[in-house]
């Protein structure tokens, strides 16, 4: 319980962000977020009302009970895992607005760490623009401010350095490794050090750590992991240096410990240091389980406070950020054995989603922090719905990558379900001052986040849906075996729809007339794309009976041996789905190889190759099919040769039409009428929120 004195202090603290900084917004939950002072405050209905559930048991225990790293403090075992945004200035990697605003909703959610972004340490040492920069004394003051935001807040601060190594991806910049050979994905080719540089990048890094420690952040993490620099020098797969700093097991981590002993020196015995690693690599000559526990060992004694243990390298980053077809959890294993070596505690990573499995893992003394980083994007509440016995309106992580594949071109982190990622001081939930009557049309994925966030505006929100439930196109998508992450998805929105006084008119058609009838002042038609499917150009036959569309198997029709017309995402889609009900699947497209996967991210791509292969699906690309026939198709290859390919069934996987044309019919009806969702691209959940929620914010804006 706060208490008397400390339900005065809140009252104090919320009159005084009040008085002295006048305009005060909401954040995406609803959470008072003052971005110009940087200051949240719970009322103290709000409090109790958390208290009350705790106390009535729905917290997890161990997940909300206080621990300690060194000498620091945290409320709870939550640690936002330090994750590439890409706010900071593209220019030299100062503090923005934007990244204040997005670190001040991140805290005020409740984690009990929260740990900036990887900050480059030296000139060569950037992954990518945009990243925030600690390599000269000039950050310190936009720093200071982004660690008071994060503690004014409620969480500790904490930033975590980085040197990219032969990752860089900074034109300006030299990549650097410690010998020169390239990395297996960005092909990037770096310079091989020379001695005297390493003693420089060693002293360089010990500077960075004095600096934060200078900017006021409680903590900081050295990024020993995922094959950036420090990883480098440890991997044999990286390192074949044959001098001090290569060879044996110890010469390969003496960079890394170097730069721990040195910081040591530096910012003295009590200063909390955490480090990252990659228990295990998953590549050939890479970093093992077994080296990690002796390496763990040797942090313990050069002076690390904790080990927060992920795994892989940017070649398979699969293991890195579990895609949706890989378990929960699927790292804490290593995390419990590093953890039967050392004392310090240590930080349990990858794919920890829900608070049931951050709580067995603690309670099981497989680690003793739990760190998060899409669960708190997707949900930066996390924390304090799961410690109010409201885990339930956690809106899930899907596992789809796409926050990390929106940063590979240089642009700043988007999140597929949570709309208000990066947007937090642009947009907000405040109760609009004039409510207006909203219908939608249509309860897919589109019309249930159009209807949430104008209901959390404050408007008169009614649904009309023609079928009989809600979900439209999402309940054919969740039948694929493989997304069960998407599935958790619908039924949160199904709860919310529940939550919410959003009134449901379901198995009526939306007619202008019924529609008139409400009286809306404003339409959104997010009526889906319906089953029309887009059809292959100079194809004969396709009216043959052997030929259905994805829709028809997901709506329950029995799969066959398949050819799957499409390589794109739904091609390959549908291809788990055929293999998984025990059928042979084989992918035809007329793209190279390299297209096959369509719009799937590059984190989430070799995982996907693997899957298919797993399941016997086959990929025959370059193949321009001219002709269906009862057996299968005719079809020319790249060596310009007709070939073939039989199959009991025709899968037609190219994608829908939009409905683009069911918009002429809803004009006039209401003052503004806006078309969302997959009728207007039938593309993936990401254009989905951005459209659902921009119609939302311009109505009457």
């Amino acid at each position: 319980m706060i208490g008397v004195v400390g339900k005065f202090i809140l009252s104090f603290l919320t009159i005084r962000s009040h008085l002295t900084t006048g305009n005060c917004q909401q954040n995406r939950f609803g959470s008072d977020v003052n971005f110009r002072s940087m200051m949240m405050v719970a009322s103290i209905e709000e409090q109790n009302k958390v208290e009350k559930n705790i106390e009535q048991g729905k917290g997890y225990p161990n997940l909300f009970s206080p621990a300690r790293i060194g000498r620091m403090r945290l409320k709870n075992k939550i640690i936002r895992a330090a994750n590439t945004t890409l706010y900071a200035s593209p220019k030299d990697g100062s503090v923005t607005q934007l990244l204040l605003d997005h670190y001040a909703v991140e805290a005020a959610g409740g984690v009990g760490l929260c740990l900036v972004e990887a900050s480059s340490t030296n000139v060569n040492s950037r992954l990518q623009y945009g990243e925030p920069n600690i390599d000269s004394d000039f950050a310190i003051g936009g720093l200071w401010n982004l660690s008071e935001t994060i503690k004014m807040n409620g969480a500790k601060a904490g930033i975590q350095l980085i040197h990219a190594g032969r990752q860089c991806l900074v034109k300006e910049a030299t990549p650097v490794a410690p010998s020169p050979k390239k990395d297996g994905y960005f092909q990037v080719q770096p310079r091989a050090l020379e001695e005297e540089e390493i003693d420089g990048i060693i002293e360089a890094w010990a500077d960075a750590v004095l600096r934060a420690k200078r900017a006021g952040f409680d903590c900081i993490e050295f990024h020993g992991a995922h094959g950036y620099l420090p990883a480098e020098f440890l991997s044999a797969e990286a390192n074949h240096r044959t001098d001090k700093w290569g060879g044996s097991l110890e010469n390969r981590a003496r960079f890394c410990l170097e730069i721990v002993k040195r910081t040591r020196e530096k910012v003295g015995p009590n200063y909390p240091l955490l480090y990252k690693i990659s228990a295990e690599e998953y590549v050939k000559d890479g970093v093992t389980l077994e080296e990690s526990v002796i390496f763990s060992k040797w942090l313990e004694d050069a002076g690390v406070d904790a080990i927060a243990v992920s795994a892989g390298t940017g070649e398979v980053w699969e293991h890195t950020v579990a895609p949706t077809h890989y378990p929960y959890g699927n790292l804490v294993h290593l995390a419990a054995e590093i953890k039967n070596h050392v004392s310090i505690p240590i930080i349990a990573v990858g794919a920890i989603n829900e608070p049931e499995l951050a709580e067995s893992i603690l309670t099981e003394n497989k680690a003793d922090f739990i760190s998060m980083c899409r669960a708190i994007t997707a949900d930066p509440d996390w924390p304090k719905k799961a410690e109010a016995g409201r885990a339930e309106e956690i809106r899930p992580c899907i596992r789809c990558n796409d926050c990390l594949d929106s940063i590979l071109p240089g642009t700043p982190m988007r999140c597929r379900v949570n709309f208000w990622e990066g947007r937090e001081s642009t947009f907000n939930l405040n109760p609009v001052k004039n409510p207006k009557k909203v219908v939608v049309i249509g309860g897919g994925a589109a019309g249930m986040e159009a209807a949430r966030t104008a209901c959390l505006l404050g408007h008169d929100v009614t649904i009309v849906e023609k079928a009989e439930r809600l979900g439209g196109l999402l309940i054919p998508a969740c039948v694929i075996p493989t997304k069960h992450d998407l599935d958790k998805l619908f039924q949160w929105y199904l709860r919310e729809m529940d939550r919410l006084p959003i009134e449901l008119k379901l198995g009526q058609e939306a007619t202008p007339e019924l529609v008139n009838e409400l009286n809306p002042d404003a339409v959104i038609v997010a009526s889906g794309h319906g089953d029309t499917p887009k059809l292959p150009k100079n194809v004969e036959g396709l009216d043959n009976k052997i030929v259905c569309t994805t829709m028809d198997l997901l709506k329950g029709r029995k799969p066959k041996n398949s050819l799957v017309i499409g390589g794109g995402f739904m091609g390959c889609d549908i291809a788990q789905h055929i293999a998984t009900a025990g059928k042979k699947a084989t992918i035809v497209s007329k793209n190279s190889m390299e297209n096959i996967g369509g719009t799937v991210g590059f984190f989430t791509r070799n995982s996907l190759f693997e899957l298919l292969k797993k399941l016997d699906v086959d990929i025959m690309p370059n193949l321009d099919y001219k002709k269906v026939t009862d057996k299968g198709i005719i079809a020319v290859n790249a060596e310009n040769k007709e070939v073939f390919v039989p199959a009991e069934e025709i899968v037609l996987a190219n994608g829908f039409k939009n409905q683009l044309d069911s918009y002429k019919k809803w004009e006039g009806v209401a003052e503004q009428s806006f078309l969302v969702g997959n009728c207007v691209d039938p593309a993936n959940i990401m254009g989905t929120t951005r459209q659902a929620n921009a119609a939302v914010y311009r109505i009457f804006n």
